[in-house]
């Protein structure tokens, strides 16, 4: 829709020059610094029309040119910067990675170490239940050889 409009002013400036080109179709002179022309006043005005299109567009394809050079340079700029942060990225990603495997293999380390600690903790605790087990079984047996009597006694008297 934007170049439609484009055109659609163009052509109306073309059509009013047109126009204004047919309104003068007197003969005019013309002076250069060492010549001078008769020359229909439509000519110079379709001239001075062509002539100012061919300068703007020489002008607009300069600068379109600079502008195009400029979008290439800074797309290559773009694309040094891109890979300088990929290159950043990956550096910071390997050095962080390597210290999480650090810190990992160090919380593992400390992992075993309380498992031991734990391992030996439940043996000396295995043990003293063991121990506090024999003297319960030691101390009860005299009391059963005691009962045993009494419950035969019982079971006479019956």
């Amino acid at each position: 829709m934007k170049k439609m409009w484009k055109w659609i002013v163009a052509a109306i400036v073309i059509l009013l020059v047109v126009i204004f080109s047919v309104m003068n179709t007197r003969y005019v002179r013309l002076d250069f610094w060492f010549k001078s022309l008769h020359l229909p006043l439509i000519y110079i005005v379709l001239g001075a029309f062509i002539l100012g299109g061919l300068v703007t567009m020489l002008l607009w394809l300069t600068s379109n040119f600079e502008h195009r050079h400029n979008i290439k340079a800074l797309q290559k700029d773009l694309d040094e910067l891109q890979s300088s942060l990929d290159d950043r990225v990956a550096t910071e990603v390997s050095a962080s990675r390597i210290e999480y495997d650090a810190q990992l293999s160090e919380k593992e380390q400390e992992l075993v170490a309380l498992k031991k600690e734990f391992a030996a903790d439940s043996n000396e605790k295995n043990k003293q239940i063991q121990q506090l087990q024999a003297e319960v079984a030691s101390l009860t047996s005299p009391l059963v050889d005691e009962v045993t009597p009494v419950s035969d006694e019982l079971n006479d008297i019956q």
